[in-house]
């Protein structure tokens, strides 16, 4: 088992293992690691990239189903129309035929 106790390099005071300066003369004993370099920030960047990813595409394909839904709908609306028109056209000629319904 490691010590817990070193020995600061410049004053010689003992100091815990897990310090990163010594609190008698303020002499950093480890750099800090840089954000980027730690785990847990890559492990997070790596889900935020995920869930990124994955919010896109639902938006990409909910844009597409929208799209979709407006279409049918449009060409429920145009075929209505047609089909009243027909009615109408068939009803004049009908008539000008003098066949009754």
């Amino acid at each position: 088992m490691p010590a817990k106790i070193v020995e600061c390099p410049a004053c010689e005071s003992e100091i815990s293992r897990r310090a990163t300066s010594c609190p008698r003369c303020g002499e950093p004993l480890r750099k800090p690691t840089p954000l980027w370099d730690q785990t847990w920030f890559k492990l997070l960047s790596l889900v935020g990239l995920i869930v990124g990813a994955f919010l896109i595409a639902q938006l990409a394909m909910s844009n597409d189903l929208d799209r979709i839904d407006r279409n049918r709908k449009e060409g429920e609306r145009l075929n209505d129309q047609l089909i009243e028109q027909n009615k109408a056209r068939h009803e004049r000629d009908m008539r000008r035929l003098g066949v009754r319904p």
